[in-house]
């Protein structure tokens, strides 16, 4: 099913279908003409806590696999996107935003239905639907036509008005929206905290290759000596019997 929605500069398409990728779990976002919009590949846990008068409740919910997604296309600048990953109860709207070169994550909602039967909880009068928004996410950027990879863990606060928070703990993501005529991933643009931990690991590689070679080099030495030492000793005894 298609559902036009029609602004005063712009149309846009929603598209109620699930729509998977044939990559590994990569989930995609397409308009009317079936072209790919939005590509997102994720692993998602949200913690999500309970915070009672006396104490506070955790759970934990984690998306799986197979979702429903879907969402709106636009190549507009200074417009917004979105794409939503629907299981269960539970939905996972990702926001996305442009200008003339970059693209941002704006935001993030993540909505429960019947959150009341989680904890067995009535809040403000049995009120079952919650959602939860994230506090920032606009380090989460690349250029127009890249994507964004991170295979380190992201986390992101999320808050209501009721007494639900959560942190979302993002693995493996690899997004990308705004694409035109492409369904691929473009370069990555890689996280800050990828790029600390292989500058750590080779950081720490570089000593042990440096001592593996003072290693070699001291082997070699005494080798070189204990031959040296053989030939010497053996001409000088050679000598003596002349």
């Amino acid at each position: 099913m298609l559902i036009l929605i029609t602004t005063m500069d712009q149309e846009q398409y929603l598209r109620a279908d699930n729509e998977e990728h044939d990559d590994d779990h990569v989930h995609v976002v397409t308009d009317i003409r079936g072209q790919v919009c939005t590509m997102t590949k994720l692993e998602a846990v949200i913690l999500l806590r309970y915070k009672g008068s006396d104490k506070v409740d955790e759970i934990e919910i984690q998306m799986p696999d197979s979702v429903t997604s879907n969402g709106t296309c636009s190549q507009q600048v200074d417009d917004e996107t979105q794409q939503n990953l629907i299981w269960g109860n539970f939905s996972l709207c990702l926001i996305y935003a442009r200008n003339e070169t970059s693209w941002n994550l704006r935001r993030i909602l993540f909505t429960i239905s019947n959150a009341d039967q989680l904890f067995g909880k009535s809040v403000r009068g049995g009120q079952n639907d919650v959602v939860l928004t994230s506090v920032s996410t606009t380090a989460i950027e690349a250029p127009v036509g890249y994507a964004y990879h991170c295979d380190s863990d992201t986390k992101v606060e999320l808050l209501s008005d009721l007494p639900y928070e959560a942190t979302l703990v993002l693995d493996d993501l690899h997004i990308q929206p705004f694409l035109e005529n492409n369904a691929e991933f473009g370069p990555d643009i890689s996280c800050p905290e990828d790029y600390i931990s292989h500058r750590r690991k080779r950081d720490e590689t570089v000593p042990i290759a440096v001592g593996s070679a003072l290693a070699v080099a001291t082997l070699a030495t005494v080798i070189g000596y204990s031959i040296y030492r053989h030939f010497k000793v053996r001409d000088v005894i050679y000598g003596t019997m002349e």
